[in-house]
């Protein structure tokens, strides 16, 4: 991220064999370069030829490479150069910024860095056999959404979840998933499987559950009846945070 802001020039030495002035807003071996050699006590010096570049720092590729490609999935940067007037060679580790992503480098908005994606989906899927195919499937999605800027659908898909976690709850108290569904798909039904779940709980353990529930609620009902206003990146990604407590807070207390 801090490459792609101050729009860093090459910091590659000369002579190892890559093309100068290369058009990209960002170049793999480029970051792999500077991080390395500025967090890399004392660097080997330069051997001349591509030796150093590809074997010292080729190993150490990988994360670059997929963060690079986590940013193209998210709209943030495209493969290749898209200036017209400086047409190249393609160049499998160079990447130019989309008009999104140049939007999205400015703001200060910036709740989630792409590397922590995976590390939430970990958190998130640690539930999945709990709470079921439904919820495995929707707690990705919600992430997925979060992830290329869709905030309106992060947050409709968490209240999706929400939904899943309190039916897989009902369905425990009632022992039938059958009746559980039929129950909660009824009108007011879902009212009453939450008051039935809710009610055994102590006072403190209802009012966390209350407060996940009430939160996802409010931004599914949001999202999902086009009700006014605008969903930004903070809301949504505090509506993934509020699922992933409700998910803990649930199975704490009610599986």
């Amino acid at each position: 991220m801090d490459y792609l802001r101050a729009g860093k020039k090459s910091r590659l030495p000369s002579g190892l064999g890559f093309q100068e002035g290369r058009p990209y807003d960002l170049y793999v071996y480029d970051v792999a370069y500077a991080y390395l050699t500025e967090n890399t006590p004392e660097p080997p010096e330069n051997p001349g030829g591509t030796t150093y570049v590809n074997h010292e720092y080729g190993e150490n590729l990988a994360p670059f490479i997929e963060v690079a490609w986590t940013l193209v999935s998210s709209g943030v940067v495209v493969p290749g150069n898209t200036r017209l007037e400086q047409r190249t060679q393609p160049d499998v580790y160079g990447f130019s910024l989309t008009d999104f992503g140049r939007e999205w480098l400015a703001s200060k908005e910036l709740a989630m860095n792409p590397r922590r994606y995976g590390e939430f989906g970990k958190l998130l899927a640690e539930f999945d056999v709990v709470y079921g195919e439904f919820y495995a499937v929707r707690s990705q999605e919600a992430l997925s959404c979060f992830r290329h800027g869709n905030f309106v659908a992060c947050c409709a898909m968490a209240g999706a979840c929400a939904e899943t976690i309190l039916f897989t709850a009902y369905a425990r108290q009632l022992g039938d998933e059958d009746k559980a569904l039929r129950e909660m798909m009824s009108a007011g039904g879902r009212g009453r499987a939450e008051t039935a779940v809710l009610g055994r709980l102590k006072e403190g353990q209802k009012m966390e559950l209350q407060s996940s529930l009430a939160l996802i609620k409010y931004w599914r009902d949001h999202a999902a009846h086009g009700l006014t206003g605008r969903t930004n990146q903070n809301e949504a990604f505090v509506a993934l945070v509020t699922l992933l407590n409700l998910a803990q807070a649930a199975r704490r207390y009610l599986l």
